[in-house]
């Protein structure tokens, strides 16, 4: 089969068809299709296997499980025209922890670690379009379940002599791009008929192969990159990791004009 179905292609979202969506990606080069009839991601960003970010990101698998690559990069992004939120990113919901350091942020990655639930910290400080410096997600599927979720994963943090009651925590759904494009997630409206359509989509999505690197060195690369930035933000609790080591030196200054009191460098 060359391309969708004859549903898939009647279906306009944004102002176009599906198809006429997936064309536009394959002109511009941001989808291929296989020899096999799959459709494979050509964005480097969708990438599962960078070691260098700068959204730097270490994941916990857990009690919940989405297709996010496929949901997001490849539906959103390049089958909806980003004008649609998919039908299967309806009941995703997310806790929201935004602690002031690392040192903070790898404390609530301890507890969640030890949590049943699937959960990801994130150093979003050099994203111009985040307003988080540091960031833990906790991914608890439906409202419902989310709430549940919240409720343990607050009264965790505030026990914890760490972090406690001032460390924000909220509920979203679905994912940061979607409210950008579409508009608050509380209005966010799905045509029945996309769980279909996006079933067949799926079965002729070619995911990302395995990385070629293993968790444990990808996790360590995005560990050093968070060390890195809370460095450039001045967030001495980088410090944790390293050993009480400095990143940088304490270079020698000297005054700008001759001063026969101060005639050697001092540091800055």
């Amino acid at each position: 089969m060359s391309g969708p179905d004859r549903e898939t292609e009647s279906l306009e979202i944004g102002g176009r068809r599906i198809e006429d969506h997936i064309a536009r990606a394959m002109d511009e080069n941001r989808l291929t299709l296989d020899s096999d009839g799959r459709y494979r991601l050509n964005d480097p960003d969708a990438r599962q296997d960078s070691m260098t970010s700068d959204t730097p990101t270490i994941a916990k698998s857990g009690s919940f499980a989405a297709p996010c690559r496929f949901l997001n990069h490849f539906l959103f992004a390049l089958a909806y025209g980003e004008a649609q939120v998919p039908y299967g990113c309806r009941a995703c919901y997310k806790i929201w922890i935004r602690p002031a350091t690392l040192r903070a942020l790898f404390a609530v990655k301890e507890l969640l670690d030890a949590m049943p639930y699937t959960s990801k910290i994130k150093v979003e400080a050099l994203d111009p379009l985040s307003p988080n410096v540091y960031l833990a997600l906790v991914y608890g599927g439906d409202l419902p379940a989310t709430r549940d979720a919240f409720r343990l994963v607050r009264a965790a943090v505030d026990a914890d002599a760490r972090l406690g009651e001032d460390v924000a925590m909220e509920i979203r759904r679905g994912c940061q791009n979607y409210e950008r494009r579409c508009g608050p997630s509380d209005q966010y409206a799905f045509d029945p008929r996309l769980e279909a359509i996006e079933a067949r989509l799926a079965a002729r999505f070619a995911d990302a192969p395995p990385p070629a690197r293993p968790r444990k060195h990808r996790d360590a690369a995005a560990k050093l990159r968070m060390v890195q930035i809370a460095h450039q933000l001045g967030d001495e609790s980088y410090r944790d990791f390293t050993g009480g080591k400095s990143l940088s030196i304490a270079p020698r200054c000297y005054a700008p004009d001759t001063d026969a009191r101060d005639g050697t460098g001092n540091r800055c």
